[in-house]
């Protein structure tokens, strides 16, 4: 597959794209390159690389220099007034690469297009001719290692560097939001009152939620103040914005990456900020009309290291029907003697209470994330096994459904919050 680089740009040191267009302009209705893989020559081919494919900082440097790609670190001239269309017409022949589906921007008759990410290619400066083999340069990207890596150690087997350690373990929150997305879908997220994140603490998956990808999400959690912009999160804003920008309208025209790179970016919302109830995740939220209204009007319930609210809310997801992820972390087999893996035995280590959760009900899923400490994720979602849930679900941690006091007969059951709420209501008028 080949072509001439007609857009593109180095977005950070882990980060390029560009697009190709036919080499040729004098072969209407033929493909642009010798096996006919690019399409017709009014189709254009996007092209990613990224760090996830082996292309490292240096390399993928040295690429984007070659390229003429505006915005590279190790360009002359990496002004980002630099406009994005390259100065050279650099011929680039893709030899390895895997392809990845877009998905579908603007109206819903566009079609998504494909994007494709080398792992080999060569380039050509466009004094060259096909006869001068020496005017082609051969690039290569590392192995990909599909294993998550681990801190470096020193003697003896002990960390060299709790930085190191620390470096990999703040990317959970990420790879956990991104998880979420693809699993549950953003549209389905940004339901109703969002996305509840249990002990979510400092607001690190709430900010990927509602920041990166536009979700509404509440942190519930006794402890902080919800979410607050560190200064790596302002970095972070400012990079998108400014990747954002890079994009120029004619790019944007063409290419079907530009324009989803575009979407993703500007959804990011600097203003955006996850509201924050401070509160124990038990069934003592569904005794308050606020608390119990968010509960029934979310989207999702998730957990990123919630301790002691693990159960809480895997128990609450089942009994309300609710989609539910969490990632364990600390697991209190003292108080929780009931939480047993598949053979019987007290769910004593980490890895025993993800089995024990995911045997709760059928077509629950689970995936380790690529971070390092505790990173299995487990999550679920009722359309796949609502009638696999357990008998009794939802009595262990949450305690819920018991008739409030003072609220006079039957509650209606877990599945029938409305008539609770009501009651509850009718109680605060008195």
């Amino acid at each position: 597959m080949r072509g001439t680089v007609a857009h593109g740009a180095a977005f950070s040191k882990h980060f390029a794209a560009f697009t190709l267009a036919p080499e040729c302009d004098d072969a209407p209705g033929t493909s642009a390159g010798d096996d006919g893989n690019a399409g017709s020559s009014s189709l254009v081919v996007d092209v990613v690389l990224n760090a996830k494919d082996g292309w490292d900082r240096n390399l993928l440097g040295d690429v984007c220099n070659a390229l003429h790609l505006p915005g590279s670190p190790y360009a002359s001239n990496p002004s980002p007034d630099t406009p994005t269309r390259p100065p050279l017409n650099v011929v680039v022949e893709l030899i390895d690469f895997t392809e990845e589906r877009l998905e579908p921007v603007g109206d819903a008759g566009e079609s998504p297009g494909v994007c494709y990410h080398p792992t080999r290619l060569r380039t050509r400066v466009p004094t060259s001719t096909d006869d001068d083999d020496g005017g082609w340069t051969t690039w290569t990207a590392a192995p990909r290692v599909d294993e998550t890596p681990r801190a470096s150690t020193g003697k003896g087997g002990q960390k060299a560097s709790k930085g190191g350690q620390k470096a990999r373990k703040d990317t959970r929150a990420i790879h956990f939001a991104a998880l979420l997305v693809r699993e549950f879908g953003r549209d389905n997220l940004r339901k109703g009152r969002g996305v509840v994140d249990v002990a979510g603490g400092s607001g690190d998956l709430a900010f990927q939620l509602s920041v990166r990808f536009g979700i509404p999400c509440t942190v519930v959690d006794p402890r902080g103040g919800g979410v607050q912009l560190t200064s790596r999160h302002r970095r972070l804003l400012a990079s998108r914005a400014a990747n954002s920008a890079a994009i120029d309208d004619e790019w944007l025209a063409s290419s079907p990456l530009a324009r989803q790179l575009r979407r993703e970016w500007e959804t990011f919302a600097p203003d955006a900020c996850a509201d924050h109830v401070k509160a124990l995740f038990d069934e003592r939220l569904m005794f308050d009309a606020s608390t119990a209204a968010l509960i029934r009007d979310c989207s999702a319930l998730v957990g990123l290291h919630p301790d002691q609210a693990t159960g809480a809310i895997v128990d609450c997801g089942l009994v309300m029907g609710k989609p539910w992820a969490v990632v364990p972390c600390c697991v209190f087999p003292n108080r929780h003697p009931n939480r047993r893996d598949a053979s019987g035995r007290v769910a004593r280590t980490t890895d025993q209470l993800v089995e024990h959760i995911a045997g709760r009900a059928s077509g629950t899923r689970r995936r380790t994330l690529p971070c390092d400490g505790a990173n299995e994720a487990v999550w679920w979602k009722p359309e796949e096994g609502m009638e696999g849930v357990r008998q009794g679900v939802g009595r262990e941690d949450w305690q819920w459904p018991t008739k409030p006091p003072g609220v006079a007969g039957k509650t209606g059951g877990p599945f029938q919050l409305k008539a609770l709420a009501d009651s509850l209501r009718e109680r605060q008028t008195e």
